[in-house]
């Protein structure tokens, strides 16, 4: 049974990922003007009843699924408390670049991730959301901290074992080597 509790419905972004996302609102608005606009001129050179038309009738679902989508992110805008980065040292924060062990009964694995307030941001690094799993054991904690979650039933267990400077990566080179080292 579902907890009512309204924390359940709130998603945390930061400030850039917010504007992104209603950067994507006002893009698709646009696009359903250009489709209302396409679908008119279809109409006015089509049959005289244009929703026989094959063409019509496309640009209707299109118009359809792009008024859903805008109608989804709306809402979704209702949810989102706006996080702004702390910059404590130490301390897991947005826009952060860790290095994470990651371990489970079949063994260990180290990862290099960025934490992010969406993951439509695209960097070099593998983005790991706030909201999501991991990232919401991980946010806010303190470097050195090992936090624990099962899998179906199957206990797993993070440890943050640094927060990569970039600023120092970048003078030592090193953007190239884990990049490499993880494949991205």
């Amino acid at each position: 049974m579902k907890d009512n509790n309204k924390n359940d419905d709130i998603i945390y972004m930061d400030e850039d990922s917010y504007k992104r996302w209603l950067i994507e609102i006002e893009n698709l608005k646009w696009e359903k003007s250009v489709a209302n606009l396409e679908r008119s001129k279809v109409c006015k050179r089509g049959t005289d009843i244009a929703w026989d038309n094959a063409e019509f009738n496309e640009l209707e679902r299109y118009i359809s699924v792009l008024d859903d989508s805008i109608k989804s992110r709306e809402l979704f805008l209702d949810k989102v408390i706006i996080v702004k980065r702390k910059n404590i040292d130490g301390v897991v924060d947005f826009g952060d670049v860790l290095r994470l062990n990651i371990s489970d009964e079949f063994g260990d694995e180290e990862i290099i991730v960025k934490l992010v307030g969406d993951t439509h941001y695209k960097d070099v690094y593998t983005e790991i959301s706030c909201n999501s799993l991991i990232g919401a054991l991980i946010y806010g904690k303190k470097i050195g901290t090992k936090v624990s979650y099962k899998i179906n039933g199957m206990d797993c267990f993070i440890e943050i074992l640094e927060k990569i400077d970039l600023d120092e990566e970048k003078k030592k080179g090193i953007t190239k080597k884990l990049i490499k080292d993880n494949n991205l």
